[in-house]
């Protein structure tokens, strides 16, 4: 029986207000459009053949919340997607107090449409500001027509400019050819294999902090190039191994 696995959230500190009291609709419109801080997207493979992923796809999608936790805002608004032959959105809210994932709530079968599911994503969402894009997948995409993967290249091309952060976590490192052909940029990828799970995360913390922490100009320059500086290449062809 699969078990709930534990996160941490927001701690309050005795006698200072709860920030997150106060997040009615409008606050949360103010916040999110003024650009502040990153909007973060998940899209989760729930396909069929990701059956014998479950675990390390969640063990990957926590540890990448974790990742994300201590280097921005608790109020980070932050949306959850699995998609299979259609999407579905798991969780939704702010990033200090959002739920882990268990077992009961993704639970994968269907074929892969990855780059349908990506494509609806960039295609709707509008609001201004950085937003990050973290994708877990096996690479295993059902086939598409020609249409369908020029949409999405030609929408990973315009959010990326727009400083997009788009980063592909695959669950094998073949996967990683599928992310490249979809238009991810080859320095935000890695895998998040049993064998290099922790490694992986370590470069992507060292990523993530080198993005988030740069300027408004650097940070357009990384989401179009890669966050993962040269002097970590070796590490993360480990971890892509």
């Amino acid at each position: 029986m699969p078990s709930k696995l534990s996160a941490p959230t927001l701690v309050l500190v005795p006698g200072r207000p709860d920030p997150l009291a106060s997040w009615d609709t409008k606050r949360q419109a103010r916040y999110t459009s003024s650009g502040a801080v990153p909007s973060v997207h998940f899209l989760l493979d729930a396909s069929g053949s990701m059956y014998n992923q479950v675990q390390p796809l969640l063990r990957a999608y926590h540890l990448t919340l974790w990742t994300l936790r201590p280097l921005l805002s608790p109020l980070t608004q932050v949306e959850v997607w699995a998609f299979r032959d259609t999407s579905e959105l798991l969780r939704q809210g702010c990033l200090g107090t959002l739920e882990p994932l268990t077992a009961w709530d993704y639970t994968p079968s269907g074929d892969t449409r990855l780059k349908r599911a990506l494509a609806n994503l960039l295609d709707a969402t509008t609001s201004p500001g950085l937003h990050v894009l973290i994708v877990l997948s096996d690479g295993m995409d059902a086939p598409e027509d020609d249409g369908e993967r020029a949409r999405v290249r030609a929408l990973m091309t315009m959010r990326q400019a727009e400083s997009w952060l788009c980063i592909y976590l695959g669950a094998f490192p073949e996967a990683l050819g599928e992310a490249l052909a979809i238009g991810f940029h080859e320095g935000n990828t890695v895998t998040f294999s049993r064998a290099h799970l922790l490694q992986a995360f370590a470069i992507l913390q060292k990523g993530l902090q080198r993005f988030l922490t740069a300027s408004a100009a650097d940070q357009k320059l990384l989401a179009a190039t890669g966050i993962f500086p040269d002097q970590f290449s070796e590490e993360i062809s480990h971890g892509r191994g």
